[in-house]
């Protein structure tokens, strides 16, 4: 993640005990270094002057500036009993009300990022794989609803259920994209565009120039979906509701981004 000439990244390499680290962007030397003491899978965001950063044991938050820790917010034991499996790399983060959302076994956990105090916590949606979208106020996530793949979407101030659409074949890798024109979700073998008042599926477009349930990464820009994985890459004309072959070839997903997610 890059902001005002910064680089702010993470090595938890068991070697580098979890290090958050923060480089210049021009010349990559390095402006502070904190131990965080973690390993594994973990997810990284930055809200207003903080970079955010949740491992197996705990939320942390850092001050931008220096990286002084500012609060430390320990993911505990489920009230049910037993302690939840945390997703920590399926972070995801509203900045305009500092609401930060960590995925779990049992549903979707929310903390405020002022100071790291729980907000909500939802059993809404379980068995989550890919990172939520947030936009205009509200959370969706793709799990399991009731036992059933499905989309789900949550107010992101109070966690309630606003509504669920089941679906054929979730993605157990294309994260949702939100954005004013719906919410996108692979399902199967197309992409399905979600209206996100009321969950209806408004498009069905079809994916057949590569297999949907391969590693796939979607992305929104404008009029234009893309869906990448090792297949090829694909450009979606969202109003003619056509696919063009942009490379047949493998294209490493991961990661690829573009336009608004939360």
């Amino acid at each position: 993640m890059i902001t005002d000439g910064i680089v702010y990244t993470t090595n938890f390499d068991p070697s580098n005990e979890g290090s958050a680290i923060a480089l210049d962007a021009q010349d990559g030397s390095e402006q502070w270094r904190t131990l965080l003491e973690g390993d594994g899978d973990h997810g990284r965001a930055l809200v207003d002057e903080r970079f955010l950063v949740a491992y197996d044991e705990e939320l942390v938050a850092l001050d931008r500036r220096n990286g002084d820790v500012l609060w430390r917010q320990p993911l505990e034991e489920s009230e049910t009993g037993g302690r939840p499996t945390y997703a920590p790399e399926l972070l995801a983060v509203d900045e305009r009300p500092g609401v930060v959302v960590v995925p779990s076994r049992d549903g979707l956990e929310a903390f405020r990022a002022e100071n790291g105090e729980p907000h909500w916590e939802t059993s809404g949606v379980t068995q989550q794989r890919v990172t939520p979208a947030i936009h205009d106020g509200t959370v969706y996530a793709v799990g399991a609803v009731d036992g059933t793949d499905s989309v789900a979407a949550f107010d992101v101030d109070d966690g309630t259920t606003r509504w669920t659409k089941a679906l054929e074949q979730a993605s157990t890798s294309a994260d949702p994209v939100a954005t004013e024109r719906g919410v996108f979700v692979v399902d199967g073998n197309s992409l399905g565009v979600h209206d996100p008042e009321t969950g209806e599926r408004t498009k069905e477009i079809g994916l057949a120039e590569i297999d949907g349930t391969e590693s796939t990464t979607v992305a929104v820009d404008g009029e234009t979906a893309f869906v990448a994985n090792a297949e090829g890459l694909l450009a979606v004309d969202l109003a003619a509701e056509t696919t063009r072959v942009l490379h047949d070839d493998d294209v490493y997903a991961q990661g690829s981004v573009s336009g608004a997610t939360r």
